[in-house]
Formats: structure tokens, sequence, C-alpha cells
């Protein structure tokens, strides 16, 4: 968002064309991933 000068999060959801649901499972699946990496240390 600081690259694009987008001030909210759903301007930028809006312009990198991703649905709020889209953008959630993205994280999901990310902070999933890193728990793993971590065994569990998170």
């Amino acid at each position: 968002m600081a690259i694009t000068g987008h001030k909210t999060e759903s301007q930028f959801l809006k312009y990198i064309k991703i649905t709020p649901r889209e953008h959630s499972e993205t994280l999901r699946k990310l902070w999933e991933k890193e728990k793993i990496k971590t065994n569990g240390r998170i």
C-alpha cells in the first residue's frame, strides 16, 4: 500500500483484484506454513 499510495486496505484489495475472503485465506495459509516451520512456536 505504501508503494501504490492506497490509504485503505479495501481500496488496495480492489486494485490488486482480490476479495477479502481470498486475502484471509492467503494469510491463513501463510500462518499455517509459518506455524509448521517454527514447530508451533508462534
